[in-house]
């Protein structure tokens, strides 16, 4: 369960190990009663106060074949209740909130745990497009 500044309750029910060997772990992401998005990432979450929106990843299972199967850095806005994807699209990913208000790190892994495979990004370099609600 993740709990912001603004009192928000964010949760996850149905996880669910998409490598079955100790996860990573996926599970739909609500907001109190509501759901904001499935297949999310568990404990790759971000919420950025001042623009009120939450950062997370995305896991897209396009086919049985792992390979075939990638990650996208999305976000939901609170201010209009929509969601966001990334353009862009990760074999493995991991992202964690950047030192300042306005970027993110970026792992190219399931964790943050070495730091010499993230990479900080400004949040205005990633392309976003709105994506419909599930």
């Amino acid at each position: 369960m993740i709990k912001d500044d603004y009192e928000l309750i964010f949760d996850f029910k149905n996880p669910n190990q998409i490598i079955n060997m100790g996860g990573p772990w996926i599970g739909d992401l609500f907001l109190k009663k509501h759901i904001i998005c499935k297949g999310v990432l568990i404990d790759s979450q971000n919420f950025y106060p001042k623009e009120e929106k939450l950062f997370f990843v995305k896991y897209h299972e396009v086919s049985k074949w792992r390979v075939h199967n990638f990650f996208t850095i999305n976000y939901w806005n609170k201010k209009n209740n929509q969601l966001f994807e990334s353009n862009l699209k990760y074999n493995v990913l991991f992202i964690q909130k950047g030192n300042n208000e306005d970027e993110i790190i970026i792992y190219k892994a399931f964790h943050s745990e070495n730091t010499s495979l993230g990479t900080i990004i400004p949040l205005n370099e990633i392309e976003f497009t709105i994506c419909k609600r599930e």
